[in-house]
């Protein structure tokens, strides 16, 4: 009966380290297969690929385009996007933040 028991304690134990080893594979592997890609661009092109994103005049529907560019030009285009994303990300960020506070319980106030 001693084995049945810690047998199964290492079968509770085994679900855990199962579950973190997927959840480490699943966010490691997608990256990792993406830094692959641009790797094997640069690698067979010389260039980098970038994602643009292009907004038509006049009503037209924005566009997200992939360019190759040089290496001395992706320091300039990313810190044009960090500027152009930058302000958007940051508001939303305190948004979460601030909805986050107000969910939380106050200490000082009777149940």
């Amino acid at each position: 009966m001693a084995k049945h028991r810690s047998g199964s304690a290492f079968g509770l134990i085994g679900i855990p380290a199962s579950l973190v080893a997927g959840i480490v594979a699943g966010l490691f592997l997608p990256l990792a297969a993406i830094a692959a890609m641009i790797a094997g661009v640069r690698l067979l092109t010389g260039k980098f690929p970038f994602l643009s994103h292009v907004v038509p005049a006049e009503g037209g529907e924005r566009q997200l385009t992939l360019r190759l560019v040089l290496p001395e030009e992706v320091r300039g285009l990313w810190a044009e996007h960090k500027r152009t994303f930058g302000e958007p990300l940051r508001e939303l960020q305190l948004e979460i933040q601030a909805m986050a506070e107000q969910s939380k319980p106050e200490s000082g106030r009777p149940s």
